[in-house]
């Protein structure tokens, strides 16, 4: 089970913005503790939460709850493991336990959630902070989606798979780098039902059809994490639908119609096909044609 633990800055910040319930589309066991509670007193935000708290927030006195602390300590270790924190620091090593509002990713997604979901007339001085933003999620959904397989071979090249995989054999495609459609993904954005789910619709080079990619908070965290290295499993697939999306079309982020290499499983290139000039197709083995 996802477990967030929320400050009061955090609680503030998304109330003032009208946007508490992303809170809850996060995480699916939200905690605030006692002493958090007392310091959101007057506003906006006091008078939502006194709407949610006991009901999809809990509350807690973390000094005097012994399970609460060593709760505390299990959400911390779990969420190193899911941001490729190694050493997590225990209770009391540290300066106290770090809230979301902490992560730069969750800053990131939060701004450029903000500014897709906002029209232009209700954005205000703030808006250079939350394209940018938007710019720094778009850098990272790019990198992971370019290294989503694990393998970029030859700066340009990408392992995709149509089908079936096999370990018998990888297919490569010249990756084609796409943009964004800023106005069709702001709009989709608006209209998305499920809170906290952004839409980032992707033109890739020399396509005729869009892309959209749904993103929300958990999905950015792994693509902050296939962008440091890391390669989706299985679970991963399982977790998410927008994950799974990705992965069943990632191979039109590629040029496969111009080039496709195809390798063995230690590496050796097997075949390389390539369109001509006047469209038809050229068949070489290990750099022969």
């Amino acid at each position: 089970m996802r477990r967030m633990l929320v400050d009061a800055s955090a609680f503030i910040t998304l109330a003032e913005i009208g946007k508490v319930e992303l809170l809850r589309d996060i995480g699916e066991l939200v905690r605030m503790p006692d002493a958090v509670v007392e310091e959101i007193q007057g506003g906006v935000a006091a008078a939502i939460l006194d709407e949610v708290c006991n009901g999809w927030i809990g509350t807690y006195n973390v000094d005097s709850n012994a399970e609460m602390r060593n709760e505390i300590a299990d959400a911390r270790r779990e969420a190193g493991f899911h941001l490729g924190i190694e050493d997590v620091e225990e209770e009391g090593e540290g300066e106290g336990v770090q809230t979301a509002l902490d992560w730069s990713w969750f800053t990131e997604f939060l701004g450029t959630y903000t500014y897709m979901s906002t029209s232009e007339d209700g954005l205000d001085s703030e808006e250079h902070e939350l394209e940018q933003s938007a710019r720094t999620l778009n850098k990272t959904l790019t990198q992971a989606l370019k290294g989503w397989s694990g393998d970029v071979i030859d700066g340009d090249y990408i392992e995709f798979v149509d089908g079936i995989k096999t370990p018998e054999y990888r297919f490569l495609a010249k990756w084609a780098n796409p943009r964004v459609n800023l106005e069709v993904s702001r709009e989709r954005t608006r209209r998305e039902p499920t809170p906290g789910q952004l839409w980032f619709v992707l033109e890739p080079e020399g396509a005729t059809v869009d892309i959209p990619v749904p993103i929300n908070f958990e999905l950015y965290i792994l693509m902050n994490r296939i962008r440091k290295g890391y390669t989706p499993n299985a679970r991963d697939l399982e977790r998410s639908e927008g994950i799974r999306l990705i992965h069943s079309r990632l191979s039109e982020f590629t040029n496969k119609k111009e080039t496709v290499r195809i390798l063995d499983k230690v590496g050796s290139e097997l075949l390389r096909l390539e369109e001509d000039a006047f469209g038809g197709v050229i068949v070489g083995s290990g750099g022969n044609r």
